[in-house]
């Protein structure tokens, strides 16, 4: 299928689109770091957040010089095939049982979550 195969290669990448990289400040740096120790993130987690923050902000610099005065607003993302609106009508009925009914216990009216998972 020829869709299917042009979909597994990217024709562009979001690092295309960024001509210049900034480079975060002594300060920022610095910052970043204490966060990190704070947060006690291994030192290269802390050196790869330093280079993902550069990356973030030189491509939210790279988005915000695109000049987007002439353009509209889109309503949805797919507007060759545009999502009806419904009518809002206020329901009044009691819905609580069939709420509830989606929980594994329930003690007076309210859902009871379990003590505790512990995900590996």
């Amino acid at each position: 299928n020829y869709m299917a195969k042009l979909l597994t290669k990217p024709l562009w990448s979001v690092s295309s689109l960024v001509s210049v990289r900034v480079s975060l400040s002594a300060t920022q740096h610095e910052l970043v770091g204490r966060l990190a120790r704070g947060a006690m993130l291994p030192a290269a987690t802390t050196e790869n957040l330093h280079q993902d923050l550069e990356r973030i902000i030189s491509f939210t610099h790279a988005i915000q010089s695109v000049d987007t005065t002439t353009v509209q607003p889109l309503l949805s993302l797919a507007e060759s095939n545009p999502c009806p609106l419904r009518e809002d009508v206020a329901d009044q009925s009691d819905h609580t049982a069939s709420i509830l009914g989606n929980s594994g216990e329930v003690i007076q009216s309210f859902f009871v979550a379990p003590k505790e998972q512990h995900f590996q």
